[in-house]
């Protein structure tokens, strides 16, 4: 990895530990106990859940981790979604075994999730479906992830934008051009994107699409690891 992709590393590392975990714990320790002294053990279950998201999230010691894994971690984020959203929000999420212990970089599913929600009821939209796979082609050759949802759909002039601003990033970073990092911005599309680059390198595609049936669907591909996987 050349010193302009470990800058660029660190840049996003520092991202994803923005929020001081010890204090949320603290915090969360305190409300667990407030639930069981009061005798209300949904309270303690989120409290255990948001505890999980933490330590998988802010950790920045490996910066990846199995499909099972970022799976896991997708459907907690997603039940804590829930309890706020109630009969708002539904979801599916899940993986074919042949790929549960390939390795990716972590927190690829969460960003691309909150953004289709946060999206789609900023648009207006009454209820969102949320569905995420991960599955091996049948030739066991191939990997996708696919994150689809039922919203308001993106056009291709948007489409053609993010397209565009991916390239020029990956480009900058290719050549070294000093200060791509500034343009990175928080745990959203670009991040996601450079971060699969960096751990990929070329043996990736990202897909943007409006299908005919509506929503939006973000679709990661690539080939399969020629040695097997790592646990």
């Amino acid at each position: 990895m050349t010193s302009q992709s470990l800058q660029i590393q660190a840049n996003l590392d520092a991202l994803q530990a923005q929020v001081n975990p010890h204090f949320l714990y603290n915090l969360l320790n305190v409300i667990s106990s407030m639930g069981l002294e009061s005798g209300n053990e949904d309270i303690c279950d989120i409290c255990d859940r948001i505890a999980s998201m933490l330590r998988y999230s802010t950790s920045t010691v490996e910066r990846e981790a199995s499909v099972r894994q970022e799976f896991a971690h997708a459907r907690n984020y997603l039940s804590l979604l829930k309890e706020r959203y109630e009969h708002k929000l539904t979801y599916e999420c899940r993986y074919d075994k042949k790929i549960a212990e390939m390795k990716i970089p972590k927190m690829v599913l969460q960003p691309l999730i909150e953004n289709a929600i946060n999206h789609n009821f900023k648009e207006g939209v009454q209820k969102i479906q949320i569905d995420v796979s991960g599955q091996a082609d049948r030739t066991g050759n191939e990997w996708l992830l696919t994150i689809g949802d039922n919203g308001k759909g993106i056009s291709q002039e948007e489409i053609a934008a993010i397209r565009t601003r991916l390239e020029k990033i990956i480009d900058a970073l290719e050549s070294s051009e000093a200060g791509v990092e500034m343009s990175l911005g928080g745990l959203g599309l670009t991040n996601t994107y450079v971060r699969l680059f960096l751990f990929f390198g070329e043996n990736f595609q990202m897909n943007i699409e409006s299908p005919p049936e509506g929503g939006t669907r973000i679709t990661i591909h690539g080939k399969m690891p020629a040695k097997g996987f790592s646990c």
